[in-house]
């Protein structure tokens, strides 16, 4: 089996990079409005399921800056670690 271009951890930082929840990040990766659009992508980043490589070129491309025209006008901001201003000085 070969190693997946994106993996699930790097899918993770790259969706709360983005400020994005699961139900968004599932939005944008084309899952279909349903209960489980969170579950799937929560499956992605854990590893569970494999990222196609499909899917690992929407990342690739949102990481890289790309975004459509149905991007997700709210998004959250990303959270800072607790003590990282600490530093930042």
């Amino acid at each position: 089996m070969t190693k997946p271009i994106i993996d699930g951890l790097t899918a993770k930082k790259l969706r709360l990079s983005l400020g994005l929840t699961l139900d968004q990040m599932g939005e944008m990766l084309g899952y279909s409005p349903s209960p489980h659009r969170k579950a799937a992508v929560y499956r992605l980043e854990t590893g569970e399921r494999e990222i196609s490589p499909i899917k690992a070129r929407l990342l690739t491309a949102y990481r890289s800056g790309y975004r459509p025209e149905d991007w997700p006008q709210e998004v959250n901001k990303p959270k800072r670690k607790r003590g990282s201003y600490l530093h930042n000085a």
